[in-house]
């Protein structure tokens, strides 16, 4: 079958959302090992048909040697081994602030970033991620999903963005406290048998349910990345989040506080309206069933995105990667190209102050009967 538009000069995409992806790489456990506090899913009320794969509330602090994986980013200085992220604890759990800091505040902003020229694993689009951090357990191929019940990944996060209301782009975004373009932190699971994602971004005033399928080299299917405003929030408002696959694994879902925000039983296709399509990179789609999830907390942006639902400029900020044929105009697909601010990525369009604070209170992976 020949290749859609796009698809035969697909670069191999680094990006935050392929994040587990990379930390996976780095290591491959078998054993299930319980982390300090494993049963704070419990404690919180969990039903005796509920399974604990995984579960953390921090209250003996983070353990990045035995228990959490954390993956690399690039500054240009250098490589930063653990991410760009400053981890601490207490008894209400971690906080994650980035490593740089705001020239005009002072206060913590990204220093991670890739232009396009960047070299490995994904080239330009690797400056979505900035810090992620996934269990050690899942870190292989992530728990499968059981034939029957439910699959859950569980993060209980407090986030402020700040630094977002500097950025560069003028009107064209025209809610920085809101567009998850800007800074984000994002509670991921991805299936990489079938390169789809399911994940939560958050920003100061939203949460936003994101929903994509990766494009790979030589991918002949539909790739995209959705980006659905579900939740209206405070900076620093505390929100649980839960990302739920189930009927095998053919049905994601996503909730907060308990309720169920967004659903689809289409996965791998266009589910949802286009008017939350942020990222088109075309193909023909192809309804998939998700088979072993992995899940990770993760900081980043999404500059390469075009406008949300209610912005009037649907262009993407900023052309992260620069291979041919790779970003379509998410409204019209392909061959229609996306348009962009700035084309070529240039390093202060992608850091200029901005950043995450990301708190975890507690974290889980579990199935229910």
């Amino acid at each position: 079958m020949p290749a859609a538009a796009g698809h035969s000069t697909r670069p191999l995409v680094r990006s935050r959302r392929t994040a587990v992806t990379l930390v996976a790489a780095a290591t491959v456990c078998s054993a299930l090992t319980l982390t300090p506090g494993a049963g704070a899913a419990e404690r919180t009320g969990a039903s005796h048909s509920e399974k604990i794969l995984f579960a953390d509330d921090f209250s003996k602090g983070f353990d990045a040697q035995q228990t959490w994986l954390l993956g690399s980013a690039n500054t240009p200085e250098g490589k930063l081994a653990q991410g760009d992220g400053v981890i601490t604890s207490n008894a209400q759990g971690i906080t994650v602030v980035p490593t740089g800091r705001n020239p005009r505040t002072g206060r913590p902003a990204f220093a991670a970033t890739s232009d396009q020229n960047a070299s490995g694993f994904g080239g330009g689009t690797g400056d979505h991620l900035k810090w992620v951090a996934q269990p050690r357990v899942s870190s292989a191929n992530g728990f499968p999903v059981p034939a029957t019940g439910s699959w859950n990944c569980n993060a209980d996060v407090t986030v402020k963005a700040e630094g977002v209301e500097q950025q560069p782009f003028g009107k064209a975004v025209s809610d920085p406290q809101s567009d998850p373009r800007l800074a984000s932190a994002t509670v991921i699971t991805v299936d990489h048998a079938s390169h789809t994602v399911a994940n939560f971004s958050v920003t100061n005033h939203e949460v936003h349910a994101v929903y994509e399928r990766l494009p790979v080299e030589s991918g002949e299917y539909a790739a995209f990345h959705y980006s659905v405003p579900v939740f209206k929030r405070t900076a620093g408002q505390p929100v649980k989040l839960r990302i739920r696959y189930d009927q095998g694994g053919k049905r994601v879902s996503w909730l907060v506080n308990g309720k169920t925000v967004l659903s689809t039983d289409k996965i791998g296709t266009h589910a949802f309206d286009r008017k939350y399509l942020r990222i088109e990179h075309s193909g023909p789609d192809e309804q998939v069933t998700a088979t072993s999830v992995q899940c990770g907390i993760a900081t980043g942006n999404l500059l390469d995105g075009g406008g949300g639902a209610d912005d009037r400029d649907k262009a993407g900020l900023v052309r992260l990667e620069d291979s041919p044929n790779f970003y379509y105009d998410p409204a019209k697909g392909a061959p229609a190209p996306q348009k962009f601010h700035d084309d070529k990525s240039l390093q202060s369009n992608r850091l200029w102050g901005q950043g995450v604070t990301l708190k975890v209170r507690s974290f889980s992976i579990t199935t229910s009967e």
